[in-house]
């Protein structure tokens, strides 16, 4: 994430709404496009509700022939933390075989697995490029345990209310993303979090 810089005052900045840009996407079977790359290599995208209650279903196109499940069409194109979005209710859809209920995993993208390679599931990786200029006076970097509960503009928020001191914020984030697991889960997964804020009078 990236925001804009606070306004100087003489006591030092003054805290207000940052906007949060988001400079990666989560590779998701939430994504729609993520989603269609997974079925036509010949994998299916189901919840675990979905796969406990409807079984093995190697039928992977719906009625239009788009090559999307009709068991996720509802499912949309969802990016995950922008726009305040979450996933509250705790079933992501998953990448199965087309025979078999494995490997069930919640992501897309990964290195080493054999199993859900075999549908798609590959560790090539999606770049992006942002030129940083005078605006952007933060950078976040976090595991996906941290965006699970909190959207990318709370964490931002977080951020400019300490802004100056990346340990306090590092330290917010990471309590307040705790918190959220523990609100709408009985776990927590891997959150880790660096906060970097960028001095442009020190690289001028």
């Amino acid at each position: 994430e990236e925001d804009g810089a606070p306004p100087e005052t003489e006591s030092g900045p003054q805290s207000r709404k940052l906007l949060a840009v988001p400079l990666s996407q989560d590779q998701t079977p939430w994504r729609k496009d993520e989603r269609e790359r997974i079925i036509n290599a010949g994998g299916r995208v189901m919840t675990i509700d979905q796969v406990e209650s409807q079984g093995t279903n190697p039928e992977n196109t719906d009625d239009s022939g788009n090559g999307e499940n009709a068991d996720t069409a509802v499912l949309g194109n969802r990016i995950l933390g922008a726009n305040g979005d979450i996933d509250e209710n705790g079933d992501p859809p998953r990448v199965w075989l087309s025979t078999k209920n494995i490997p069930g995993a919640s992501f897309t993208r990964s290195l080493g697995d054999s199993i859900a390679n075999r549908v798609g599931v590959n560790g090539t990786p999606e770049t992006f490029t942002k030129q940083i200029t005078k605006e952007d006076q933060c950078l976040v970097l976090a595991s996906d345990g941290v965006f699970e509960f909190l959207p990318n503009q709370d964490i931002i928020d977080i951020c400019a209310e300490n802004y100056g001191n990346p340990l306090e914020a590092c330290n917010k984030i990471v309590d307040t993303s705790y918190s959220k697991w523990l609100e709408y889960e009985d776990r927590t997964d891997d959150i880790t979090v660096i906060v970097m804020f960028i001095r442009h009078d020190l690289i001028e």
